[in-house]
């Protein structure tokens, strides 16, 4: 398993976005501060399969850049091992 945290700004479509995307994911609600600025910001937790390509996760961090006006949004991506019970 893949874990996928994209960290991006909070604003109000932010939801909508994703949805389209992925049916299962996280939302970490947080403050940051990008070159100086203080912003409501968010880490967006998606949990995929290991055989799953991770271009819809490329795709999604694209939306949420050109929805959002921004720069550039952070993707990490870090191996897991996780069990649904």
């Amino acid at each position: 398993m893949i874990k996928y945290t994209l960290y991006t700004e909070d604003l109000p479509t932010l939801d909508g976005i994703i949805s389209k995307a992925f049916d299962s994911y996280t939302l970490v609600k947080q403050a940051g501060v990008w070159k100086g600025t203080r912003e409501a910001s968010v880490q967006i937790v998606i949990i995929l399969d290991d055989t799953i390509s991770p271009f819809k996760i490329m795709q999604l961090a694209r939306d949420i850049k050109t929805a959002n006006k921004q720069e550039s949004v952070l993707i990490t991506e870090e191996p897991i091992n996780g069990m649904l019970v």
